[in-house]
């Protein structure tokens, strides 16, 4: 968290505010959940791992045996980082996540 910056009362700051000490911060590899009420945007915060999880999913389903089954639970849990930088956000993981998955679909 940056020195003297304090969390506004709007969502866009705090959704800032949680990005910026997030990123500012040096290289920890670290995103924050943030879903932007603008059209575009930078790959982060999740996205591409529910990308990679649909993706993934719909492959799996292509499969059988024991391949499908593991090829689907490595995208079942690739859902659990999008949920997590939510919750560490203070967002509603579930609806963040749900979004999430509605946009890439």
């Amino acid at each position: 968290v940056h020195a003297g910056r304090e969390r506004g009362s709007s969502n866009n700051q705090i959704r800032e505010r949680d990005t910026q000490s997030t990123c500012g911060g040096g290289s920890n590899g670290r995103n924050k959940a943030v879903v932007s009420t603008q059209s575009t945007g930078i790959a982060g915060g999740g996205a591409p791992e529910i990308e990679l999880s649909l993706k993934l999913a719909q492959y799996a389903a292509t499969l059988s045996g024991v391949e499908s089954h593991c090829i689907k639970a490595f995208a079942d849990a690739l859902e659990i980082i999008p949920f997590t930088l939510a919750e560490n956000a203070g967002l509603p993981p579930i609806k963040i996540v749900t979004e999430l998955r509605n946009r890439h679909a």
